[in-house]
């Protein structure tokens, strides 16, 4: 087994619960060193728990990713302590659903920070280093309803095609420098 140093990193943002703090686990047991992320430190006993209970170690990290002055504030402590990181799984996001006729103009803007501009924000510190060693995953979690609006989804559909735009046009841009882009759209 290598060392925790020598491991790839991952960076897993909205890591406290669901699909995020399952991947940490997974993850943590193939050997890699992951970072968790979540807005609130206390949002990550859960997570600490479970990889205690499975013998694994995973980091923990408060990180408001819709605040442009704390990830760049948080970011570069975390190269410093962990080096690269190897991956990046956008996961942290939310859902808002009701007729949009009734969804307001900040409501939205809010869900379009952390279903789009977070992942924007936290590609765009992690990418320039993929893109120098010609190598790098970046994964985004989207869901079925960015392909395939439904009712009363409208507001949080729009949130997901809106990801799949940018993680398909980002794929076409990074890829011939060793750097992919993956979409993962559960539902």
């Amino acid at each position: 087994m290598v060392t925790n140093r020598e491991a790839q990193t991952v960076l897993i943002t909205g890591a406290s619960a669901g699909i995020g703090k399952v991947t940490c686990l997974y993850l943590a047991e193939k050997g890699y060193n992951v970072i968790g992320t979540s807005r609130a430190s206390s949002r990550l006993g859960d997570l600490y728990s479970e990889a205690d209970q499975r013998g694994v170690t995973v980091h923990g990290l408060e990180l408001d990713i819709n605040s442009d002055a704390e990830v760049q504030r948080v970011m570069p402590k975390v190269f410093n302590q962990f080096g690269e990181i190897h991956a990046l799984v956008n996961n942290a996001g939310y859902g808002l659903w009701g007729p949009l006729e009734i969804v307001s103009i900040d409501e939205m803007k809010t869900l379009f920070e952390t279903n789009v501009f977070a992942v924007l924000r936290m590609t765009q510190v992690v990418l320039p280093a993929m893109i120098e060693r010609r190598a790098g995953k970046i994964v985004n979690i989207s869901s079925v309803l960015g392909r395939l609006a439904t009712p009363f989804n409208g507001a949080y559909a729009s949130s997901k095609y809106a990801l799949e735009g940018l993680s398909e046009s980002m794929n076409h841009e990074v890829s011939p420098f060793g750097v992919h882009v993956a979409l993962v759209e559960p539902g």
